[in-house]
This record gives structure tokens, sequence and C-alpha cells, in this order.
């Protein structure tokens, strides 16, 4: 997927939208298979800030993604924070 979706929007576009997952902490997309679902991701980092793995949630895409954000932010903190 990431393939085709560099291919389609170009480099660019590509580095600035992960640049502004990093910024923000989390990722966000809107399903094209299933345009209802909505998904959030965040990663649980290791004490080096690497990536050791991703915690997502998926819900209904009419509610409100801001609820949702804060508590998985936090959830992968507290993950990242026991694996070390």
């Amino acid at each position: 997927m990431c393939a085709l979706l560099l291919k389609i929007r170009g480099l660019d576009a590509w580095l600035h939208d992960l640049a502004e997952i990093k910024r923000v902490g989390y990722a966000s997309t809107r399903s094209s298979i299933s345009p209802d679902v909505h998904s959030l991701a965040a990663p649980v980092l290791n004490r080096r800030g690497e990536p050791l793995a991703a915690m997502g949630v998926c819900f209904a895409s009419q509610k409100d993604i801001r609820p949702y954000v804060t508590p998985l932010i936090q959830a992968t903190w507290q993950l990242s924070s026991r694996l070390g």
C-alpha cells in the first residue's frame, strides 16, 4: 500500500505526510474499501525512540476522532515505557 501511495502522490507528498505523522504522534486514515471505517495508529517506541510496534483502533467514520487520539497515545506511551 505504501508503494502504491508513493507512486500516486510522489515522494515529496509522502515525506510530508510522514513528517506530519511524526509531529502529531499518530496516523489517521479512512478506508478506501469501506469508507465508513476510520483508523488511528500510533507507534510503540523503545528508549532510543525507535519503533517496536504500533497500536491501532478502528471505528465508524461518522464519529469524531478526537476522543480516541489521547487514549491511544497514552496507551502506546505506557506500553513503550514497559517494553523499554
